[in-house]
């Protein structure tokens, strides 16, 4: 099993050149696999599709990374959202631009002291949350445009 996160890229772009429609196409590619869908409420078309990154020379992204763990607190969920910025890096590189050993110590020392409510009640003593690893986190770069 691989040491990231899985990565998920999503863009959204919206076009009304059509007066009569808006359309607008989110694109998503994860490196497990992506879907693909087509969903229509009149005549409102949303379609996500698989985008080659590959394909993709430049480009505006903002990179989260996050802990999906329904027992991590909202507040503390969150461990990197970055900046807006302009690359040519790959989904992969912009992870290793990212000084995730200190973001990953700073949020499992919250998660360490975490109560595991379920685990607490059953054991009858108080069960903190085990330190994440890097492959239980999420990652999703968004591209807020390519060129």
């Amino acid at each position: 099993m691989s040491e990231l996160p899985t990565i998920t890229n999503v863009g959204y772009t919206m076009s009304n050149l059509d007066t009569g429609t808006w359309g607008g196409t989110i694109t998503a590619n994860n490196r497990i696999g992506a879907n693909w869908a087509t969903l229509s409420a009149g005549n409102i078309t949303t379609e996500m599709e698989v985008t080659e990154m590959s394909d993709v020379k430049r480009r505006i992204v903002q990179v989260f990374i996050v802990d999906p763990d329904e027992r991590v607190s909202l507040e503390s969920a969150v461990l990197y959202q970055g900046e807006q910025k302009l690359t040519d890096a790959t989904d992969e590189e912009l992870f290793f631009e990212i000084g995730m050993k200190d973001c990953l110590e700073k949020h499992n020392a919250i998660r360490e002291t975490t109560v595991d409510e379920e685990a607490t009640i059953t054991a009858s003593k108080e069960i903190y949350l085990k330190p994440a690893r890097i492959r239980d986190l999420k990652m999703v770069v968004i591209n807020v445009a390519t060129f």
